[in-house]
């Protein structure tokens, strides 16, 4: 990652100390002697130290405009030494060898570690001709950007501090449901903060019309600095009480600073659906007469609440002849829990005489509310042959 940096550059010269930002001009007459110069670097207030290898080059953009009569290094490019560390308030020296002719020049420097460039920066300057030596020195100041001419002192601005903020920014829900449907939730977290959150705790929980708040569910994110992202939510509601719900979103960071904006809500009513059902399960369809026939039947409770003492009742409806006998039935009337399905045997004989089809109904005796009567009931015909 690159980042941003000011670049001053300081010449000191026969004891008057002279600050300018990038193209550096200074009206000195000039000299048969080209100046040596110690390039210096020093982090000022930067956050934490850079580990990387410091490389730097000076260049001259144009060798075929040396001044006559000036000694000095004539070459394009003049490589600086290396480090390999530089801590907050440091100043490294890169002493140049050999004494270079005025003109323009430009200084370039290049901080890398294993995983690439970290920092990356250059800036030109006019160097006169001098009675005697000059040091050029380079500061860099975090979060700046460019080339910037200071006088008086180099001060660098502050480096603010970590701030870590994720907000649970919105909620969305169906305004209503039914009890037994799958509920979709969708909750938008963001983070204000300043820097990225590799570890968001998304937390959902449905306060019910009685009793305390039900936890639904809980998911992990990341956000980068100022992005904002959905986490989904699926709330299987077979079971739950109807009514009044308030559902309530919470993301949390490490270090959050503003516990104000970690909560988004939503309102949801669920509706009660009561449901029962009944039906034979692989019946046969043919008996001989004076066969004993246990007949299997599953009643099903779809609903959110326990039902209460249902009963079933059998009929045999025969085309032609007697009926045929029962001689066992389970026991009833039974409750049936919220989302139970429970089995019941019914022990048929056939008649002994008279072959005949025979119509068997199973069907459920309680009047529910918001019951659907069609599957209440279940007719088969088995054939006595």
């Amino acid at each position: 990652m690159k980042r941003r940096h000011s670049i001053v550059f300081m010449i000191l010269t026969a004891g008057v100390l002279s600050l300018w930002g990038c193209d550096v001009d200074l009206s000195v007459p000039p000299a048969f002697q080209a100046p040596r110069l110690e390039v210096q670097v020093e982090l000022i207030d930067y956050h934490e130290g850079v580990q990387g290898t410091w490389a730097g080059t000076l260049e001259h953009p144009n060798t075929a405009d040396v001044p006559s009569g000036v000694e000095g290094a004539h070459e394009a490019q003049v490589q600086l030494g290396y480090h390999s560390r530089v801590l907050q308030g440091e100043t490294l020296n890169f002493p140049v060898s050999a004494p270079l002719y005025p003109g323009e020049w430009s200084i370039h420097f290049t901080v890398a570690d294993e995983a690439g460039t970290i920092m990356d920066f250059t800036c030109d300057f006019n160097l006169p001709a001098l009675f005697g030596g000059a040091v050029i020195g380079l500061k860099i100041i975090e979060g700046s950007e460019g080339c910037t001419s200071q006088t008086g002192g180099v001060s660098a601005p502050s480096v603010p501090a970590e701030s870590h903020d994720v907000e649970a920014v919105t909620l969305s829900a169906p305004a209503a449901a039914d009890v037994g449907v799958p509920v979709q939730v969708t909750t938008s977290v963001k983070n204000n903060g300043n820097v990225p959150e590799s570890f968001v705790l998304v937390r959902l929980a449905a306060q019910p019309p009685t009793g305390g708040p039900l936890a639904l569910g809980t998911q992990v994110t990341s956000l980068d600095i100022n992005e904002t992202k959905d986490v989904g939510f699926d709330w299987d509601t077979a079971c739950v009480e109807a009514g009044d719900y308030t559902l309530t979103a919470t993301a949390s960071a490490s270090n959050d600073g503003d516990a104000s904006n970690d909560e988004a809500t939503a309102s949801l009513a669920l509706a009660l659906d009561r449901e029962l059902s009944i039906a034979f399960v692989n019946p046969p369809a043919t008996v001989p007469p004076g066969q004993s026939v246990s007949l299997i039947a599953r009643l099903a409770n779809n609903n959110s609440i326990q039902e209460q003492s249902v009963d079933v009742t059998f009929t045999d409806t025969p085309a032609s002849g007697p009926e045929g006998t029962r001689v066992a039935d389970p026991r009833l009337p039974i409750d049936v829990g919220c989302g139970e399905t429970v089995e019941l045997i019914f022990t048929w004989v056939s008649p002994s005489i008279g072959a005949a089809d025979h119509d068997l109904t199973l069907s459920i005796g309680n009047s529910i509310p918001g019951d659907d009567p069609a599957d209440n009931s279940d007719t088969i015909t088995i054939s006595v042959q």
